[in-house]
């Protein structure tokens, strides 16, 4: 029993690495149309962020939790939701905190997280 469970546990990883191979080429062009949306908009913004700028946010701590490990600069209105690319619209978040609010608003990232914890 154990044998016919070793085999079919290989049988069942190859099946899923024959799948991942097959959609991540499926995917690749979603993924470069998104990227290339994105550094349009990146590219079409008239206001230029000098790099003193950065580094000055990678030296705040992070705007929900308070952390200082692993920041990420992220933007406070989303380029996907119409936001621009300009020192006025970036904010640092832990890497965390940057996973958790994704494409979503400042305001709706405050809500998710008021419901998540009020769980």
């Amino acid at each position: 029993m154990a044998t016919q469970r070793a085999n079919n546990y290989e049988h069942r990883l190859e099946i899923e690495r024959a799948s991942r191979k097959k959609n991540k080429e499926a995917q690749r062009p979603l993924k470069n149309m998104a990227q290339t949306v994105r550094n349009r908009i990146i590219s079409g913004s008239k206001k230029v962020i000098l790099a003193k700028e950065i580094a000055k946010l990678y030296k705040n701590p992070c705007f929900m939790c308070g952390t200082s490990e692993k920041p990420c600069i992220d933007h406070i209105i989303p380029l996907s939701r119409g936001g621009n690319h300009s020192i006025g619209n970036l904010m640092t978040l832990c890497r965390r905190c940057n996973a958790s609010k994704g494409k979503k608003l400042l305001v709706e990232w405050k809500k998710y997280l008021m419901k998540v914890e009020g769980k």
